[in-house]
């Protein structure tokens, strides 16, 4: 009979041979802390909104109930507090009215008068300012012309469609007419934002 091995292990038998302690190290203290946020202070003249001086200001004065039914001589105004705020008009467009004037000459008789001024389109009543911004929204900020046409609709101008604005005086829009084998029709350019292709 073969003796077993002491070394050997049987089966089911504790892997852990004694009892075998384990060296504990000891604790290291931490010093616990706290930290505020630091807070931004604003100065006194700090208005909160930035803006330059070409921005337009429109002064609104608030009315006091208390000293609404008083005299001016009863009071006085010894400070002034004022804020703020980013407003919108519904309409950023303006009519623009040119008067020119029909004169006679005394001295001869004879009537005159300043030929009217030149249009940038022939038969169109758009101002080269409204070309231009027409041209930066549709470039720039991606805005279709039929919402800029919805936008001056909405500001109380009906009857100027832009789409035709820019397709009779935008040099360019013949050649997209030309080659509508490779751009899109001349609706879509009105419509959506223009690709710019590449030759070769």
């Amino acid at each position: 009979m073969i003796e077993a091995d002491p070394s050997q292990l049987s089966l089911g038998e504790s892997l852990v041979v004694g009892n075998a302690e384990v060296e504990e190290k000891p604790a290291m203290p931490v010093r616990s802390h706290s930290r505020k946020r630091p807070h931004k202070r604003k100065p006194k003249e700090d208005p909160g909104l930035r803006f330059d001086d070409t921005i337009s200001i429109e002064t609104k004065v608030e009315s006091n109930l208390e000293i609404e039914r008083l005299c001016e001589d009863e009071f006085e105004v010894i400070s002034e507090k004022k804020t703020y705020k980013l407003a919108q008009r519904p309409a950023s467009y303006v009519v623009l009215k040119i008067i020119w004037h029909v004169v006679k000459r005394k001295d001869t008789g004879g009537i005159s008068w300043p030929p009217a001024p030149p249009s940038v389109l022939r038969g169109r009543d758009a101002d080269v300012s409204l070309l231009a911004g027409m041209i930066i929204d549709k470039f720039r900020y991606h805005l279709p012309l039929y919402r800029q046409h919805q936008r001056i609709q909405a500001a109380g101008i009906p009857g100027m469609f832009c789409g035709t604005l820019l397709t009779d005086g935008y040099p360019a829009y013949e050649s997209f007419t030309e080659k509508r084998d490779k751009v899109a029709h001349a609706l879509g350019w009105t419509h959506t934002p223009a690709r710019v292709r590449t030759r070769g």
